[in-house]
């Protein structure tokens, strides 16, 4: 079966664990992330290093390309590429940075020298920006951020599947699109049936950017998510209780947590009528 995972940014354990309790219950399981690994988590590079060893472009392991991606490349072709060849750490210039942590990231370990960020960005220059599966009676879009559907131009659809934010499904298409970008954590975000820090639904639309990164820094569960595309089943590499223990940063009794838990299901119960309509759509089949 096939599985899409959101948005990852930094947080390999929680990549590894939901990995592993995919393939434990489907050893058969084809995975696409919906890109954005790097930025904002603790182990930017573990997770870095995993993607360029796993992940092709039609094999177990697939991605679309993410907005901070994107960054980086535009960031090496027009910032730090014209830099070093105006003479680099040996000029009285400063190194120019990405916009978020991801140069800090290269320093550490040694890799700001194109020799060096070559295979970092052929990568991400290797990774698509949307992709198609049929599924179940469904075509399924894989995006980071939304599909231009009525954009003719190539660059200029690229750029919008990447970094356009929208939360009002699609109503253009039958098509189901897949995205993460905007965690279902933020403000913008706050969709009738979202349950903030999970899965979130639209109009023929599914939200797997559960903030992941975010995660102890608001009262959110700010979970890594998967979801299966021909059962819509939720995957998350913790239970809510799990999740509430890890990110509260004292150690809590079985009362206040199962309380957390009880608390965070009481405000934001699930029932959403959008994913009920994908789901109907996969049972008529």
């Amino acid at each position: 079966m096939h599985y899409v995972i959101g948005d990852v940014h930094g947080c390999f354990k929680e990549m590894t664990d939901l990995l592993k309790k995919i393939e434990k219950k489907d050893s058969e399981a084809e995975i696409i992330f919906v890109g954005d690994f790097i930025d904002r988590g603790s182990a930017v590079w573990d997770v870095l290093l995993w993607a360029m060893d796993h992940i092709t472009e039609d094999g177990k392991y697939q991605s679309v390309v993410g907005n901070h991606e994107d960054m980086v490349i535009e960031w090496y072709e027009k910032q730090f590429l014209p830099w070093w060849e105006a003479g680099g750490f040996q000029s009285r210039s400063r190194m120019p940075e990405t916009y978020f942590d991801f140069s800090k990231w290269l320093d550490a370990v040694d890799c700001l020298t194109p020799g060096k960020l070559e295979r970092i960005i052929l990568f991400f220059k290797s990774l698509p920006f949307e992709k198609k599966i049929a599924v179940s009676g469904i075509d399924y879009r894989i995006v980071h951020g939304w599909y231009a559907d009525k954009e003719p131009d190539y660059g200029k659809r690229r750029y919008l599947s990447i970094w356009t934010r929208h939360n009002s499904g699609n109503t253009v298409t039958n098509e189901v699109i897949i995205h993460g970008h905007t965690p279902t954590i933020a403000p913008n975000y706050a969709l009738p049936g979202t349950r903030p820090g999970l899965i979130g639904y639209e109009k023929n639309a599914i939200n797997v950017d559960g903030g992941c990164c975010f995660g102890g820094q608001i009262s959110y569960p700010c979970m890594l998510c998967a979801i299966c595309l021909e059962t819509l089943e939720e995957i998350y590499p913790y239970t809510l209780e799990e999740r509430f223990r890890m990110l509260a940063g004292v150690p809590l009794t079985e009362m206040e947590a199962q309380k957390m838990v009880q608390d965070y299901e009481r405000d934001f119960p699930g029932e959403n009528d959008y994913r009920n309509m994908i789901e109907q759509r996969l049972n008529a089949v």
